[in-house]
């Protein structure tokens, strides 16, 4: 699989969502893999009726950044209060308040839970990832939040691949942390994809695949049919639940 092909993206910050540790199954080699797929425990408290706003808290540019980087993490909705909680040490500078910006992440959680109880019982979260199990069943590895640019992305796919059953993957699809960040900011999603051997035509049929059944999970979706050009889903909504 070669590490290049779907043109690289240009960083929408400065930060990422977070390194890939270990990746995590569904519990057998025949399901879908997505990265940075941890398990978590109940970490929250009941929510806050007046829940106060995190920015009410902010005074300096750097905070505000800080700020910036847990609620993306919090929104992603890939990531534990104790995970973002150990994040945040990478991002912070000596003008920040790190006590404040620590109690900025439960107001966040409280505040996307609140949100979560208004969502549609079946988001377009669920339903790409109900796409990429179905999608893995056939052969192609799909990942989620695998990285955070096409780079990392074809690392974890080659990460995920290096010992799968005897003939299992032949081909991958994945979409990186950037493109949760835009997806996030409403720019919808964008998901790479191809054949491990790096034949053209077999990557074009794999891209083919790909679109078939996310329009079978009713997304819009648009391709131009060429391998060099990632899928779009420009009207994806980005609701992730916390913990699911």
């Amino acid at each position: 699989m070669r590490a290049t092909g779907h043109s690289q993206d240009v960083p929408l910050h400065n930060t990422s969502l977070g390194a890939s540790p270990p990746l995590q199954g569904w519990g057998s080699p025949f399901v879908f893999l997505q990265a940075d797929r941890l398990q978590r425990s109940a970490l929250h408290q009941p929510l806050m009726s007046n829940v106060m706003h995190s920015e009410e808290t902010i005074a300096t540019e750097s905070e505000v950044h800080v700020l910036g980087c847990i609620k993306r993490w919090v929104s992603s909705g890939f990531y534990s209060a104790e995970q973002i909680d150990s994040m945040i040490d990478d991002v912070l500078e000596p003008d920040c308040d790190a006590a404040m910006l620590r109690n900025c992440v439960a107001i966040e959680v409280d505040l996307k839970l609140s949100a979560e109880t208004g969502w549609p019982a079946t988001t377009d979260c669920d339903r790409l990832d109900r796409a990429f199990r179905d999608l893995h069943e056939q052969g192609i590895c799909a990942l989620g939040n695998a990285g955070y640019t096409m780079s990392d992305g074809y690392s974890e796919i080659s990460e995920a691949t290096a010992n799968p059953p005897p003939g299992h993957y032949k081909s991958y699809c994945f979409y990186h942390g950037q493109d949760i960040e835009r997806a996030i900011e409403g720019g919808g999603i964008m998901i790479a994809f191809g054949a491990l051997n790096d034949d053209p035509v077999a990557s074009v049929a794999v891209g083919k695949v790909v679109c078939e059944r996310l329009r079978r999970e009713g997304f819009e979706v648009e391709w131009n049919g060429s391998f060099e050009t990632r899928i779009s889903l420009p009207k994806f909504l980005w609701q992730k639940r916390t913990g699911a």
